[in-house]
């Protein structure tokens, strides 16, 4: 309760010392008599900032300043207890929950199969994930086109998403099978048993080899691939 108090009080110092001290200045202008002649000995004058007294510009100054360290301080605080209200009441929903359930069952599972599966329309899903991430329930992997989705509670590691949101591709997933199996084959090799052209084996090679699932090294003159030893078991987990 105390955070909320100082967050508004910040913010009305904030905005009361900007409309204060508006860059166009302060106009003082000398009342009009009722009757008579108007006296226009004394002209408006326009006084700046700087032609305010001394107190008056430091403590403008001051207050602007604790102000702006004020909302670094506070903004984690306040982030953290926006997480904790979604957090709490994200499940409420119950497309939300059938969402997450679903991404729990389907680790890596990417958007559009999301909406597909649970018939969901595509602008509500959109605004349901963004809510479950906010929450800090789920994360999500860009993997090349795809946007691919994981529980947030420590199950999967960078490695496990990498690999997961791969295997979920039909020809990445030949591919990284045939090479569990046959370890050190060449591009023209696994072509052959995976039954796709040359060109394409290159290409997603260049993935596979970007997130660290496959290494390439030479064997005389001919370039041999196998998984990395890094991530090999994570590889024989989920692929076996």
């Amino acid at each position: 309760m105390k955070q909320w108090i100082a967050l508004t009080l910040i913010l009305f110092l904030a905005f009361n010392h900007v409309a204060s001290a508006d860059t166009g200045g302060y106009t003082v202008e000398p009342h009009a008599p009722q009757d008579g002649l108007i006296d226009s000995s004394g002209a408006d004058a326009t006084v700046t900032f700087w032609d305010l007294p001394l107190w008056i510009q430091i403590a403008w100054l001051s207050g602007l300043i604790l102000a702006f360290l004020g909302s670094f301080k506070l903004f984690p605080v306040i982030m953290e207890g926006f997480k904790r209200i979604f957090r709490s009441n994200a499940l409420e929903n119950g497309n939300r929950l059938k969402m997450y359930n679903f991404i729990r069952d389907n680790p890596g599972i990417y958007f559009r199969e999301l909406i597909e599966q649970l018939r969901i329309n595509k602008g509500t899903a959109e605004y349901h994930l963004k809510i479950l991430e906010m929450a800090g329930l789920i994360t999500s992997l860009q993997n090349k086109a795809y946007k691919r989705y994981f529980l947030n509670d420590s199950t999967f590691s960078n490695s496990d998403q990498a690999v997961l949101s791969t295997l979920r591709e039909d020809t990445p997933r030949k591919i990284i099978v045939t090479l569990l199996k046959n370890p050190g084959l060449s591009h023209g090799e696994i072509a052959n048993a995976v039954g796709i052209s040359r060109s394409t084996v290159i290409w997603h090679m260049k993935t596979l080899t970007k997130y660290g699932i496959v290494k390439s090294e030479y064997a005389s003159i001919t370039l041999k691939h196998h998984i990395s030893p890094e991530i090999l078991q994570i590889v024989q987990k989920y692929a076996g």
